[in-house]
Formats: C-alpha cells, sequence, structure tokens
C-alpha cells in the first residue's frame, strides 16, 4: 500500500503546479483524473493499473494541461512491480520535453516534482521490502521452531546467552523487531518516542555486528529455538 503522507505530498505539489501551468482552465479536470488515478492504484487490478497508468502518461503528450500529474504518475508507476510500467512516465516525461508541450519554467519544475516523487517511492519501496523481509523470517523462524517443538518430546529451554550483553530495554526491542513490528508499533508499545528505539535498534545492530534488522530478527529466532 502506498504511504498516504506521500500521496498528499506529491498530490498537493501537483495541484499547486497546475495553478501556475500553462493551462490552468484544465484544473479541475486534472484534479478529478488524479484522484481517479490514485482510487485505481489503490484498489484495480494489475491490468487495469498499467491501463490506467499508460492513459496518464498518454495525457500530457496530447493535452499540455495535463503535465503537471507526471509527478503522481512517477510516484504511483514506481511502485508497481513490472518494470515498462515502472518506467514509462519518463518517456512521457521527455516526450513533453523534446516536443517543448510547455514552457521551460513548468517543464523543469516537473522534472524536479519527478525527482522528489521518484526519491518518496524508493524510501517506500525499501521500507516495504524491508517489512515483508521480517515477516518472511519471522514465519519462517516460527515454523522452524514449532517443528522442532514437535519433534522433540522435552523441550530444552530457550538459551539467550548470545543476547546476554544486551539492557532488558534493548532485549524488549528485539522481541518486537524479531515480531515483525516498525519502529512506531514498538515506540507506542513500550511507551518510547521513535527516535529512542531507533538509536537501541542501531546499539544493539552495532553491539552483535549486524547489518540489519532481518538479520537482528534471524538471530533471535535462532538463539531462542535452542
Amino acid at each position: 500500500m502506498y504511504t498516504l503522507i506521500d500521496e498528499i505530498i506529491i498530490l498537493t505539489l501537483c495541484l499547486t503546479l497546475l495553478v501556475f501551468a500553462d493551462t490552468p482552465s484544465l484544473g479541475v479536470v486534472v484534479f478529478l483524473c488524479a484522484i481517479i488515478l490514485v482510487c485505481i492504484c489503490q484498489l484495480a487490478r494489475t491490468r487495469t493499473r498499467f491501463f490506467a497508468l499508460s492513459i496518464a502518461c498518454i495525457c500530457p503528450l496530447i493535452l499540455p494541461g495535463f503535465i503537471p500529474l507526471l509527478g503522481l504518475v512517477s510516484y504511483m508507476s514506481l511502485h508497481e512491480r513490472n518494470w515498462p510500467c515502472r518506467l514509462m512516465w519518463v518517456f512521457s516525461l521527455a516526450g513533453v520535453t523534446v516536443l517543448g508541450k510547455a514552457s521551460f519554467q513548468t517543464i523543469a519544475l516537473v522534472w524536479l516534482l519527478c525527482g522528489l516523487a521518484t526519491l518518496l517511492a524508493i524510501r517506500d519501496i525499501r521500507s516495504i521490502s524491508e517489512l515483508a523481509g521480517l515477516r518472511f523470517a519471522y514465519d519462517d523462524a516460527r515454523e522452524r521452531y514449532l517443528n522442532m517443538q514437535r519433534n522433540t518430546p522435552t523441550p530444552t529451554k530457550p538459551d539467550c546467552d548470545y543476547f546476554s550483553n544486551l539492557t532488558k530495554r534493548e532485549l524488549a526491542i528485539v522481541r518486537l523487531v524479531a515480531q515483525g513490528k516498525d519502529n512506531h508499533e514498538i515506540a507506542t508499545e513500550l511507551f518510547l518516542s521513535e527516535g529512542t528505539v531507533r538509536n537501541h535498534i542501531s546499539s544493539v545492530l552495532a553491539k552483535k555486528n549486524l547489518s540489519n534488522r532481518t538479520q537482528l530478527a534471524v538471530a533471535y529466532y535462532q538463539e531462542t529455538s535452542h
């Protein structure tokens, strides 16, 4: 799912740019098209999303009033899985630039907006991938632990010597990280700020010489499943 805050930011910037564009009279139409596009990308199937994004990339080449919409289109497209759908907005943006469909100032601002949208989309994709990796590691480690429990007549007490050098607070955060919870959820459950949670996680990663949260989750479940 897309990040709602990022969608609002990109949509607001697109509409702001539309006000100062060369054809502001299409503002209402472009706004309605942007809302429809967001809804389709949120709710529709892959083929429908691809069709909607394709239309959204073609419109700026025909109607210059739709050029500011490319900022939102780039953000939505980059969340798709297939690469042609991810990159087709680039050809549309290059087309309106080469054909001179708008003033230099408008095109320059659209390029900047698409750059910002790309950075936000990359950040979102990395966060989603990291969370998916944590959930996969949690499910895999839990499945192996349950299989071991079924095959062991007298299970032994979990051994946590590997984490013996952590504080109680750090160990509590490690347990929640291993459960696939993000920083906001951990902060809410432990009544901490998200900054404090991030600092604790960084400290644990440094102590254990680990690179990321996924490795930390795997290490925790490997240790507790002994």
